[in-house]
């Protein structure tokens, strides 16, 4: 961990000011600006506090500069979680849908799900999975309280008229 001031040349300011200018997200400014703190000898934890982030987040932050310059620290290599379910357990889902017994609820999917290949999703998880990435759609359960605002609007659509 090191709180070592960062003594920026004017060429390396000017480069950073380029570079806010051109830049689309905000936790790059964000890192533009804690290299320019520190430069101005804020230390680490007054710039974690100004900017909104951890203490952590500001050393990794200086360390890519101090090692890379400016390209280190304005890349972003995020592979990010590997999906619990690949294309073959997709596609055996989207099979066993189209070809033997197509899914009428969420809860039948979510069985399927953990019973085929041992992995739990919230029932949410599982509507959205199947429609971002099966383009199946469930009806959603009508309760009580669509029916009520069903009527509701059917009444105030009358009175309107």
């Amino acid at each position: 961990m090191s709180n070592r001031c960062i003594n920026l040349t004017k060429d390396q300011l000017k480069a950073l000011t380029e570079a806010e200018r051109v830049i689309q997200k905000p936790v790059l400014w964000k890192r533009i600006q804690s290299v320019r703190m520190r430069n101005a000898k804020l230390n680490q934890d007054t710039i974690a506090e100004v900017l909104g982030v951890r203490p952590e987040t500001i050393r990794i932050w200086l360390k890519k500069y101090r090692s890379g310059g400016l390209r280190d620290l304005l890349s972003q290599h995020y592979s990010g979680r590997k999906p619990q379910l690949g294309e073959k357990e997709m596609n055996t889902i989207a099979q066993w849908h189209k070809t033997v017994k197509p899914f009428q609820k969420v809860e039948e999917l979510q069985q399927f799900i953990a019973k085929h290949f041992d992995v739990q999703f919230h029932p949410y998880w599982v509507r959205i999975l199947a429609k971002e990435r099966l383009k199946i759609s469930f009806k959603v359960k009508e309760t009580a309280y669509h029916r009520k605002m069903q009527n509701t609007y059917a009444s105030f659509v009358r009175d309107q008229c």
